[in-house]
């Protein structure tokens, strides 16, 4: 992969080549992440959110009741304590 010489704006923009943004699928508003090492800075894709469904949240907050239940409803899970 070839280095490119690129130039520091008054305004602090950076322009990334147009090949390299297409090759990496990069587009207006894309969001990247800036990491600072000593000797520089890199630029990568920002990763993807992680989406979390309710069932992955299970056991995340901490209780001194009893624990939760997951009983099926409407073809849906709900969850309430067993007291």
């Amino acid at each position: 992969m070839p280095a490119y010489t690129i130039r520091l704006s008054s305004k602090g923009q950076l322009v990334i080549p147009r090949d390299i943004r297409e090759e990496l699928h990069w587009e207006a508003g894309e969001e990247l992440t800036l990491i600072k090492h000593a000797s520089g800075v890199t630029i990568q894709s920002k990763p993807p959110r992680r989406v979390r469904k309710l069932v992955d949240l299970i056991g995340y907050l901490k209780s001194d009741g009893a624990p939760p239940v997951m009983t099926p409803r409407s073809g849906a899970a709900t969850m309430f304590c067993m007291r």
